[in-house]
């Protein structure tokens, strides 16, 4: 089946009449590839300044890719004009209006109360917040009815991006559950961008890992928690769960313009000289890792504990 959504070899360099460059070419991302099945949960992580943004930027159209290509299995605008790719921003401010009540930005969408309501009770919004304004509104509620509004946009794909941050546990786990019937019921694809790594174990399928714009690995998300292959990986992984000392902090944090060798060459304690050059493209089974020097000696995705080459 075709991917619903296919990145080949995109690279993204601003170009020098972007405030922000300074007239400096360097790589924000490059050597991207990977592809997203329809109705899956893609899980795509990294530290700042990995290139996270940026990646879903290109995504939906927002910044257009330097090289490389992005396939779609749709149109990406309606006749209507209506995009099929939505985001829900992490600072739902961005979306919701503070002046307006929210029955007025859905109705941007559509006036069809049916349609309203049956977003309205499947996010569990009471009636009453509809004549709230956007000030009025607390951070979980104003989430829900920006989510209300891009639901009723009928999207193909929906970027979330950060949507845990600043929440407690028990919040994080109600929009994780409400994710994943979103992804079941409506056969939305998700892309949750995040950096907390540890919350994305039960709630999405596959593990884009990012670091210095460029992939460091990519499959199961069960396998890749299980045995992590990259390095970097690993260290994403004990940072979750608090394992780290001030020593794996050591050496500077990305090599932005580094084209060809490993991002993480000067934090890495597995790397060797060849590192600093040319990074491998491995493809085992159910992962793709770049590295020279991978943790485990391929360690298991099967059920025999064997992860081999393809």
């Amino acid at each position: 089946m075709k991917p619903q959504i296919e990145l080949k070899d995109i690279a993204y360099v601003p170009s020098e009449d972007k405030l922000l460059s300074k007239g400096k070419n360097f790589t924000i991302l490059s050597n991207i590839s990977f592809a997203v099945a329809e109705s899956s949960i893609l899980g795509i992580v990294g530290e700042s300044g990995s290139g996270k943004t940026t990646l879903i930027k290109l995504i939906t159209g927002i910044l257009g890719p330097t090289s490389g290509t992005i396939e779609y299995s749709f149109p990406l605008n309606r006749s209507n004009g209506v995009q099929q790719i939505q985001i829900l921003f992490q600072n739902s401010e961005q979306i919701i209006n503070p002046l307006r009540k929210v029955k007025s930005l859905l109705d941007d969408i559509t006036k069809d109360a049916s349609e309203q309501n049956f977003i309205l009770d499947f996010l569990e919004i009471p009636q009453e917040m509809l004549q709230k304004k956007g000030y009025q509104l607390s951070g979980g509620e104003r989430q829900r009815a920006a989510l209300a509004r891009i639901l009723l946009a009928k999207p193909k794909v929906l970027i979330v991006d950060e949507p845990f941050s600043a929440q407690d546990p028990e919040s994080k786990q109600n929009f994780v559950k409400l994710f994943q019937k979103l992804n079941k019921e409506f056969n939305i694809t998700i892309l949750c961008v995040i950096h907390e790594i540890d919350i994305l174990e039960d709630f999405t399928e596959q593990l884009l890992v990012l670091f210095g714009g460029k992939v460091m690995e990519i499959g199961a998300s069960r396998n890749i928690f299980a045995k992590p292959v990259n390095p970097y990986t690993k260290f994403l992984l004990e940072a979750g769960n608090y394992e780290l000392t001030e020593n794996d902090f050591s050496g500077s944090n990305i090599r932005l313009n580094n084209s060809s060798g490993c991002p993480y060459f000067d934090r890495c304690k597995n790397k060797l000289e060849e590192c600093e050059i040319s990074v491998k493209k491995m493809e085992l089974t159910g992962r793709i890792v770049y590295c020279n020097n991978p943790l485990n000696n391929y360690p298991g995705e099967g059920t025999d504990g064997s992860l081999t080459l393809k």
